[in-house]
């Protein structure tokens, strides 16, 4: 095993062996990160794609929908 990236290799072969749990060493990872680390991480790895929010759809109420003339079911479209 190279010394170089030895701590690495070995949380991933205990990962990997099962005697570490994957969940658990994530978040080890992540908290000890900067958040600026774990955005340019994100974006390093083609990840915010995936975990960029979407924009929310906005409920509407049947009855603003009925009484707003920019409507197409205003009760005075036709």
């Amino acid at each position: 095993m190279s010394d170089v990236r030895k701590w690495t290799c070995l949380v991933l072969d205990g990962v990997e062996e099962g005697i570490l749990d994957p969940m658990m060493m994530l978040r080890a990872a992540l908290c000890y990160m900067s958040e600026s680390e774990v955005e340019d991480m994100c974006r390093v790895n083609d990840l915010l794609q995936y975990l960029e929010p979407e924009a929310e759809e906005e409920e509407v109420d049947p009855e603003d929908a009925l009484n707003n003339p920019n409507s197409v079911s205003w009760r005075g479209h036709y």
